[in-house]
């Protein structure tokens, strides 16, 4: 071994080393540290041919070859292969260098990338004060956990109401017959202007659905603010839904909750 070859490998382990055994002497000391012990092995295994091979001597014919590892950081290879030449060496310390320079660039390569990023999932959000109930009427709807159902025959059509405890809120249900939710809804407000206090407050309309809201005063509930919203379902029904409670009471999440969600029996709603 010529002393440039010495010099590196105590370069690499850091002792003064004046031959390979010496070396592989000091690094299968169990106070080493486990890259050292594992510098030992790597020269206590030649290499011909890119391939791990050792000699065995014993007596009588040639054993057959075997192969066996042992996981305490110090490996022994028996193959029953003829010795190496001189060269073989070299090739050996260069895979021992080969493969430490790649465990090095692969553990700064993990330090420094950051981790890959997850498969994102879609999240579903389930508003706990809201539940969904199938209404006897015909159909699914979104209402206040908590709220008492009270059917009534309207003129035409049932009428339901949903009503909060304390009966301060309301959201009544119910489809309407007038060709178009634009119709119906001026109709409900010529109605609206003839009940006891009441006041106008604003109006707004979309592609398939208009909404009034007006304020007046009820023989049962006293001053009350109602919003009358008008629309069409996702099989093309028109419904009203009338969110009434107390002025400055905001009925804006349980209406939303109610017209987003409601969907007529067998009609196929997003």
């Amino acid at each position: 071994m010529s002393k440039l070859a010495r010099r590196y490998w105590a370069s690499l382990t850091d002792t003064n080393v004046e031959s390979v055994e010496l070396l592989i002497e000091y690094g299968r000391q169990r106070n080493a540290t486990l890259w050292r012990r594992y510098v030992a092995s790597l020269l206590d295994m030649p290499v011909t041919c890119g391939a791990a091979t050792g000699t065995k001597q014993t007596a009588g014919p040639t054993p057959a070859p075997t192969s066996t590892i042992f996981y305490d950081m110090e490996t022994v290879v028996d193959i029953g292969t003829t010795p190496p030449n001189r060269g073989s060496w070299w090739r050996g310390a260069g895979l021992a260098f080969v493969t430490l320079l790649a465990l090095t660039v692969a553990f700064g390569v993990s330090r420094v990338l950051p981790p890959a990023p997850g498969v994102a999932t879609p999240a579903t959000s389930v508003d706990a004060a809201y539940h969904t109930v199938k209404d006897p009427v015909g159909y699914v709807i979104s209402i206040p956990r908590g709220w008492a159902r009270e059917e009534t025959q309207g003129k035409l059509q049932p009428v339901v109401t949903y009503t909060a405890p304390g009966g301060q809120r309301r959201l009544m249900v119910f489809e309407v017959m007038e060709s178009s939710v634009t119709e119906s809804s001026a109709l409900a407000q010529s109605v609206a202007e003839g009940a006891k206090g009441y006041h106008y407050l604003d109006r707004r309309t979309g592609a398939d659905w208009t909404e009034f809201s007006y304020r007046y005063e009820s023989k049962q509930y006293g001053a009350t603010k109602s919003i009358d919203h008008r629309f069409q379902a996702a099989d093309g029904t028109p419904y009203a839904i009338i969110a009434s409670g107390p002025p400055g009471t905001d009925m804006t999440d349980q209406l939303t909750q109610a017209v987003n969600s409601l969907c007529p029996t067998g009609a196929h709603c997003p």
